[in-house]
């Protein structure tokens, strides 16, 4: 187990506040979905006996959340990535001037402080008090260099800028004439902060305190200069992984999260309307947490259509499950790379069921998405194309019913579709980019 771990703070007793407080997640099941060996996709669905499900009761907050059918299915769980003690300690070897910040504060009060570590909303220890090992391991991104480190130690212009951008932070830092030339504050200042990952579960069961999350590996291959090829991970999967194969029967590893109830990124339970359900690889879990519901509460969901987006057949996930749910027709596969034939995208599916998703929609029915982000683009051309192949719209009056009644901004509740979209290398892309630009808001380009 890490040896760098943040203790977590003490769940509050019943009827204090404390549903979205971090917590200790104990993984109480892993079961192995697909295996395609070193270095290829993996996927799991893994439990976790969550304690503030556990103690709800005589009045507290979980209870009342439970209540307002906040825990269930289109909720989500944050999980708090940890870098692995290998990856930490290699980094501390390249870098230079290590040593255990001072700490001047006042510990009576400053240990009580909320949100001091990235990711870490509602933590109670400030940075100040952490080691060096503690900071590399909780607080900084080590994925890949970001292009303003890198800046502090070699030209744009240098031949060998393409490949070292695509190395992990500890494997760069140590390399011939970079080693010893980094700090932790470097680190710190231009790698992204570590921050939670959001979930959208697969399960969850309130009689015995348990959410299941479906998660998937592809690790990418990358060639070290001394001619080594690395497997790397992002850092959430890249933890989720020691973690699940640490696991046995025996030895529950236990990871730090929080349940984020603030907001339903798909409010499945909202009307008993037509569900149109659309996912991709591990996407259908929250789908498959809802129709798990319902078979749990008696009822029949009302899905005329359930698209399933893998590259090929062998990827399925939970496919006798799903069609146990479903009416005989109504799961759909799109094969992006089929062992035979050309290969298709739920866009294509989708457009195949034109007069079904039409009827659906204009019955109040809602599209429920969750996948990659770029998926949605061509779901809303299709939508287009039906709007005017089904609907009779001209392009004009589709592009307005797709920005005023799909979408609907305005008054969300009244909204078409639902979405719990993951965004490609998000937190370098879009939230570093963002967090660089505060640096020199003048013109929001880093210098």
């Amino acid at each position: 187990m890490n040896r760098y771990t943040i203790p977590s703070p003490a769940l509050s007793e019943p009827g204090d506040k404390a549903i979205n407080r971090i917590q200790d997640l104990r993984l109480v099941r892993v079961e192995k979905l697909r295996d395609e060996g070193i270095g290829s996709t993996r996927a799991w669905e893994i439990t976790f006996k969550v304690p503030s499900l556990q103690q709800a009761g005589l009045g507290s907050a979980e209870e009342a959340a439970i209540k307002a059918n906040q825990i269930r299915a289109g909720m989500q769980i944050a999980l708090l990535p940890v870098n692995n003690n290998a990856r930490v300690e290699r980094a501390l070897e390249g870098l230079k001037d290590v040593q255990r910040p001072q700490w001047k504060g006042n510990m009576a009060t400053d240990t009580l402080v909320q949100g001091q570590l990235p990711g870490r909303d509602n933590a109670f220890i400030p940075p100040q008090m952490l080691s060096p090992a503690q900071i590399l391991a909780h607080t900084v991104d080590l994925t890949r260099p970001t292009k303003e480190l890198m800046s502090l130690v070699m030209a744009e212009s240098n031949e060998n800028w393409g490949s070292y951008a695509t190395l992990p932070v500890e494997e760069f830092v140590n390399l011939e004439g970079i080693r010893g030339r980094l700090s932790l504050s470097d680190l710190q200042k231009w790698q992204p902060p570590l921050e939670n990952r959001k979930y959208t579960p697969s399960r969850v069961d309130l009689k015995k305190g348990e959410i299941s999350l479906m998660v998937s590996d592809t690790p990418c291959s990358v060639q070290h200069p001394d001619g080594r090829t690395l497997h790397c991970h992002g850092s959430m999967m890249g933890y989720l992984s020691d973690v699940i194969d640490q696991f046995t029967p025996s030895q529950q590893p236990v990871i730090h999260g929080f349940l984020d109830v603030r907001k339903h990124k798909l409010p499945y339970h909202k009307d008993e309307a037509p569900k149109i359900l659309i996912g991709t690889g591990v996407g259908i879990a929250p789908h498959l947490a809802y129709l798990r519901e319902c078979a749990a509460e008696g009822k029949n969901p009302n899905v005329p259509l359930m698209i399933v987006g893998v590259r090929r057949e062998s990827e399925q996930l939970r496919d006798n499950e799903l069609r146990g749910y479903l009416p005989r027709g109504t799961l759909q596969y799109a094969y992006s790379r089929p062992a035979l034939g050309e290969g298709q995208y739920v866009d294509t599916a989708l457009k195949a069921n034109a007069k079904t998703v039409w009827q659906a929609l204009q019955a109040g029915g809602s599209l429920y998405l969750c996948g990659r982000e770029d998926m949605r683009k061509g779901v809303d051309a299709t939508l287009l194309d039906i709007a005017r192949t089904e609907g009779g719209k001209s392009l004009e009056d589709a592009k307005t019913w797709l920005k005023e009644v799909v979408y609907n901004k305005d008054n969300p509740k009244e909204h078409l579709l639902e979405e719990s979209m993951s965004f490609h290398d998000r937190f370098y892309e879009d939230k570093h980019k963002k967090r660089m630009a505060k640096l020199n808001p003048e013109n929001g380009k880093t210098t």
